[in-house]
């Protein structure tokens, strides 16, 4: 089963064949995931989707902090993605909290209204239609449900990350969400990259 149209721009998609450089355990140390899914609000027996989720670096610990009861669906355009993915679920004894979803980030095919808290990182520079992408978070968050997008800061040191003119400023960030009615709020969480939490309203 192939995928919908894809919303990303190809030149900034980042390549499956490199997958393995997003379960790095270096990784952690600058990105502090469990830090950021609290900043999400990601908690027992949630519905979750991590949009973009690549190999399950954060996924997996979603799926560790909605366990039992709750479920993460893992969205990624890639197969190749999704396998390792659901290889490292079953490895982590998470099989039954994380649901693969081979989907373009702006069409996943998720329920309307069925999603608690929405995980973004590190996509939305990629992604053509930034618009498109908010309106399909919008539309499968539930009342009071909240998203929460992370992604590179513009003129923030590098590496790690894209080049410069692949990050985003904090506006670029933001005017996306504000047709939908929701709550913003940024965090100064890192100097590498931003983190905007943005609430449903109920």
């Amino acid at each position: 089963m192939n995928p919908p149209a894809c919303a990303l721009s190809t030149e900034r998609h980042f390549d499956p064949a490199n997958l393995d450089a997003l379960i790095e355990p270096e990784r952690a140390e600058w990105t502090r995931p469990l830090e950021l899914i609290e900043i999400a609000g990601v908690g027992s027996g949630m519905t979750c989707a991590d949009v973009g989720c690549g190999p399950g670096f954060f996924a997996l610990r979603i799926a560790s902090k909605v366990a039992p009861g709750g479920r993460v669906f893992g969205v990624d355009d890639s197969q190749e993605m999704l396998d390792k993915l659901t290889s490292r679920a079953l490895e982590n004894d998470l099989g039954n909290a994380v649901v693969p979803v081979l989907a373009d980030a702006a069409s996943t095919g998720l329920a309307k209204g069925s999603i608690d808290v929405v995980f973004c990182a590190f996509l939305y520079h990629e992604v053509a239609d930034r618009h498109a992408l908010i309106g399909e978070f919008a539309r499968i968050l539930k009342p009071r449900g909240a998203m929460t997008v992370v992604d590179w800061r513009r003129g923030a040191p590098r590496p790690p990350g894209p080049p410069d003119d692949h990050r985003l400023t904090s506006r670029q960030m933001i005017d996306p969400m504000s047709e939908h009615d929701l709550a913003v709020e940024e965090s100064e969480f890192s100097d590498l990259f931003h983190v905007i939490r943005a609430s449903m309203p109920g």
